[in-house]
Order: structure tokens, then sequence, then C-alpha cells
């Protein structure tokens, strides 16, 4: 079964929680050492060989553990990267149209796409057909779709 496709923010959380765990799995045998080193060196080594079993089966799981998390992790950045690949032209229909996307933020979309605001409003109220593109890096574009050969417009002069 195939997973949804994670955004590179997922991705980073999911890797991040991974991090935690890893390191409070670390921890744990930190601590799991220093008790059979205290076993050993103050009880004669009534648990020693207890312990070091518990270590050994602990490291064997999380290494597991860890092993298949991060391999799920890679096959999701794997898509992401084949996704970004495909995705290289957007179709205009993906797209949101600007006087939707930029309602009561305009300066912001500006900033985002290099204009001034006052190009984002002169753009929404001349009706021109732009529309905005989210990208899955979080990145936007806007493209404009123009007809072309129009009626009434003719080339003139060129080779005859």
């Amino acid at each position: 079964m195939t997973s949804p496709l994670l955004t590179p923010a997922q991705v980073a959380d999911d890797t991040l929680d991974l991090l935690r765990v890893a390191v409070e799995n670390i921890r744990h045998m930190q601590a799991l050492f220093s008790a059979i080193k205290v076993d050993f060196k103050h009880s004669k080594h009534a648990e020693t060989e207890q312990l070091a079993d518990l270590g050994a089966a602990l490291a064997y799981d999380w290494g597991n553990y860890h092993g298949d998390q991060v391999t799920r992790a890679q096959k999701d950045l794997d898509a992401l990267e084949t996704e970004a690949g495909s995705s290289q032209a957007p179709a205009i229909s993906s797209g949101v149209p600007l006087s939707d996307y930029a309602k009561g933020r305009q300066a912001a979309l500006g900033a985002q796409l290099g204009l001034s605001q006052t190009a984002i409003n002169k753009a929404m109220r001349s009706g021109r057909s732009i529309f905005v593109i989210e990208h899955a890096d979080g990145t936007i574009s806007a493209v404009e779709h123009k007809a072309f050969g129009v009626a009434g417009y003719a080339l003139t002069g060129g080779a005859k």
C-alpha cells in the first residue's frame, strides 16, 4: 500500500521525530550500561548477564526499528524528488486564479513573486488570465494564459 505523497516539511518533521526517538533510545542504553557497570562493580556479577542480554535485545530491536524508519524516510524523499522532477512544467489548470489567491494579501504575494503590490492589484483589475501555482517545495510562481493569433492582429514586414 502506498502512502499519499508527503510535503518536504512533513518528511523533515518525521525525520526529526525519528532522531528524537533515537536520542531517547541512546539515553536508555546509557542507563542500562551504567547499571551493568554498577552491578559488575558491587554485586559480584549477579545481574550482569541478564542486563547484558537485555541490552543486546534492545539494541537489536531499536536498530531494526530505526533502519526501517530510515528506509521509509528515504522512500518519501525519493517520491518527492520524482514528483518534483515530473512537475517541472505544471499545467495551468492546476493553478489558482490570481484574483482568488491574492485576495487580502496582495503585498505578500507581490513580495513572493518579486513584484509590487501595485502590480498585483493592476493585474487583478485588468481581468488577465493569471494563475498562481504552489510548488511542492513551498515556492510559488504565476503564469499568464494568453490567446495566440487573436483576430485583428497582423504582423507586417518580415521575409517575403
